[in-house]
């Protein structure tokens, strides 16, 4: 089951339901949500730039990604009519698409990882 939403500039999205995933289909999600928080609780309170805050920007990045190839079985718009996302797609969103889709996305992601340490322990 999908839910379809609405995004800007005539696009849409074809969103898979968190109730239809398995925990097979979820563990490589995990492992990308558990790398991120591990850098999330690994950060440094005062950091102030360098290597540190680039591996979580990068680490943050990767499981949005993920997660949006994940979670959005196919989308598309005035010149595209039901493409399947990739990782490589993604880069031909337009932007405000891109953020909207990301948004679309969070309650999702929310629901499939309700608990983020004890996800992150089994990542």
């Amino acid at each position: 089951m999908t839910n379809r939403v609405e995004l800007p500039g005539d696009h849409w999205a074809e969103l898979r339901d968190p109730m239809d995933v398995t925990e097979r289909e979820r563990r490589p999600l995990k492992v990308a949500y558990g790398e991120f928080a591990r850098s999330l609780s690994e950060q440094p309170a005062d950091a102030s730039g360098g290597g540190e805050v680039d591996d979580l920007i990068a680490s943050g990045e990767a499981f949005e990604r993920s997660s949006l190839v994940f979670c959005v079985t196919a989308w598309g718009g005035p010149r595209l009519d039901g493409v399947a996302i990739s990782e490589e797609a993604l880069d031909d969103i337009p932007a405000p698409v891109y953020t909207a889709l990301s948004v679309a996305v969070a309650p999702i992601i929310k629901m499939m990882f309700p608990n983020p340490k004890a996800s992150m322990s089994l990542a």
